[in-house]
């Protein structure tokens, strides 16, 4: 719809023109927005908006700029996408945020604007725009500047934020970092009032989006949610000018479309754990694999400039600390191996493994000297529960079984994998580096596998673009493309279908119920796992004040006490078990929560172990049910229920 971005100054009249009717349309759109804004609901407001100013600027294009109706179908498209922003900059930002309405607005302004000076003057309304004789200079631009492939970036960008906000709810473990980091800004401390099972690095990572919450009061969420999108199109675009300075290949028109394919792969893959830890590392890890590329093309395995080598082990660093030391497999192996290739050990030690290394020993020695209270109370919490809690082997291997047939449609359209090309041999030997992490923690969630299965479709991707054109591979070749592509997309499919249709009522209607009697409860969780907590703590703007962000320990304590065959182990976890019921029974009395959380998602033994338990029992006579759910139950305080504000 608008075009409003500054023409060059050889720009012709026509071109003038074009720029003036996208930037009439852009300041009818944002004055309509704002006026319906007063009467209606911010969605509706800028939808109407949005057709009226489309009808002007396609008015304007067409007896102004002289378009020609061939190009309807492009203009129609284009309208569609904007509409499609319309909807969901306000719906996520206004309605599910609480953000005034000029902000959706002028944010609606400035995308769709950008989008239209790219698309609009090189697709569209092209040849319309372009002035006898400047045929050649339209072509030039176009091959410089491909519009749908960066229209297919944005879009991706706009549907990665309206499933973060509008469809799925915060990750359960990402909003309890996000509280962790509230109350550590607020003064408590870190494994003294909260107890968190990962090393400190999980909470830093977060903390720059609660900050940012602090000084602007736009929810942390939002800002993880644009810097997720926004690190990812930086991590991409940076990997992409590594391999690009090695090899012209990547200035073809086919790799310029990988870009919106791999931006889609990393940011909407897995919607359920967006921001995720995990999430963090598939984004880091890729400057360091796209630097190994570079090098092996190079006879002196030289490649990159300094500063790209310095970033590419910062990179590495993170992601080896979000895991420590399970990660580090995802470097050791694809480096080792060009090692053994190159029959040197130059490829161990090129600076930004040496970066990356010095940074993870500092962290390690941070640790050590200043964090002792993770070494002595997290670390033993986590080697007789967490670490034990673990599934059968046969339950772990669905999301490996994905890996190897990914990896087997790889060597099969290579035609074996010494003839694998190496853009695509080292991600997916970074993939399976990261198997064994997966395999360690033997917990089988999908967060846990969401970056060896990336990298994993990051390889058959590569090889599929490094490989030989589909009418020349061989029989077994295009079989393994077929089934690769297959692979991919019914996987993709399948996860975006359950994301899209998956029941979120239960947990919004608790949210309601709070939300009915209070605005800012306090919170503690008697929960088996932490989704009865979080995210809902976080959405009703409640204090979570439990040391605990659930009674998952005491879950896992309880199970392996009554499966265990060692009866001085059984007797540890029984005691494990019994202190922490005892503290959560403690933290009810001292600190009056206005909100328990009960979850029986785990089935009638936990309500026999932990509403039975006389300590809990006690406490809860002070509470009534506000509001239940399958899994989910809703303790309100009996006092402040009876007196609403004015009691409490």
């Amino acid at each position: 719809m608008f075009a409003a971005a500054a023409s060059d100054p050889l720009a012709s009249p026509r071109s003038i023109r074009f720029l003036v009717t996208g930037i009439g349309a852009t300041l009818l759109y944002a004055l309509l927005a704002a006026a319906f804004s007063t009467a209606m609901s911010p969605v509706l407001a800028s939808l109407f908006a949005y057709a009226l100013a489309a009808t002007f600027s396609y008015a304007g294009h067409t007896y102004f700029n002289g378009a020609h109706r061939l190009e309807v179908p492009r203009f129609a498209v284009l309208t569609l996408v904007g509409l499609a922003m319309s909807f969901v900059l306000p719906l996520t930002l206004s309605e599910r945020l609480a953000l005034p309405a000029w902000i959706p607005i002028a944010l609606t302004c400035l995308l769709v604007a950008l989008i239209n000076y790219v698309v609009l003057r090189h697709w569209a309304f092209g040849k319309a725009l372009a002035e006898p004789g400047s045929v050649p200079r339209m072509n030039v631009l176009q091959e410089r500047l491909p519009a749908i492939p960066v229209l297919l970036t944005l879009l991706v960008a706009v549907y990665a934020a309206w499933l973060a906000v509008a469809i799925v709810p915060t990750n359960v473990d990402v909003s309890w970092l996000l509280v962790v980091c509230d109350r550590l800004l607020n003064g408590e401390h870190l494994h003294t009032d909260i107890v968190e099972i990962n090393p400190p690095f999980s909470v830093w990572m977060y903390m720059p989006f609660m900050f940012l919450e602090r000084l602007t009061g736009g929810r942390a969420e939002l800002w993880l949610i644009l810097g997720v999108i926004g690190l990812a199109l930086a991590s991409l675009a940076f990997s992409a000018r590594i391999l690009a300075r090695a090899d012209p290949i990547y200035f073809q028109p086919r790799f310029i479309w990988v870009l919106p394919a791999a931006f889609l792969l990393i940011v909407c893959f897995q919607p359920h754990e967006f921001g995720q830890r995990e999430h963090f590392s598939i984004i880091a890890i890729l400057p360091w694999i796209a630097l190994q590329c570079a090098r092996q093309r190079a006879s002196d395995f030289a490649a990159g400039s300094r500063l790209e080598q310095m970033l590419a082990g910062v990179c590495a660093a993170i992601v080896v600390m979000v895991k420590p030391p399970h990660f580090a497999l995802a470097f050791v192996l694809p480096a080792a191996l060009l090692a053994i290739q190159r029959r040197s050990l130059k490829p161990l030690l090129v600076p930004e493994n040496i970066t990356g290394a010095a940074i993870v020993a500092f962290y390690v020695a941070y640790i050590v000297v200043f964090q002792t209270q993770f070494i002595t109370e997290i670390l033993p919490l986590a080697r007789d529960v967490y670490l034990p809690a673990r599934e059968p082997l046969l339950a772990l291997l669905d999301w490996p079984r994905e890996l190897i047939l990914l990896a087997i449609a790889t060597v099969l359209l290579a035609d074996g994998f010494q003839r694998m090309h190496w853009d695509a041999k080292i991600p997916l030997l970074a993939a399976f580096g990261l198997l064994p992490a997966f395999l360690i923690m033997g917990k089988g969630w999908p967060n846990h596998a969401m970056p060896m299965i990336v990298l994993g479709t990051l390889a058959f991707g590569m090889q599929l673009l490094h490989g030989e054109s589909p009418g020349r591979l061989k029989l077994i070749g295009k079989t393994a493309a077929i089934f690769g592509c297959f692979l991919v997309l019914q996987l993709t499919a399948k996860i975006q279908w359950f994301t899209l249709t998956n029941d979120y009522s239960p947990l919004e209607r608790s949210i309601a119920s709070i939300q009915q009697v209070d605005r800012n409860p306090t919170i503690v969780s008697l929960a088996a796992r932490l989704q009865v907590a979080h995210p809902l703590s976080r959405r009703v703007g409640g204090h979570f004040v439990s040391r605990y962000p659930s009674a998952s320990m005491v879950f896992d304590a309880d199970k392996l006490a009554e499966t265990g065959d060692d009866p001085q182990i059984r007797r540890r976890l029984a005691d494990i078990r019994d202190r922490m019921i005892g503290q959560l029974a403690d933290e009810i009395a001292t600190k009056r929560p206005d909100i328990v959380l009960y979850g029986d998602e785990t089935g009638p033994d936990w309500g026999n172990l932990m509403l039975r338990d006389p300590r809990i029992a006690l406490e809860l006579h002070q509470y009534s049910i506000l509001h239940q759910e399958p899994g989910i139950r809703v303790y309100f305080r009996k006092h402040f229920a009876a007196g609403g504000e004015a009691a409490k």
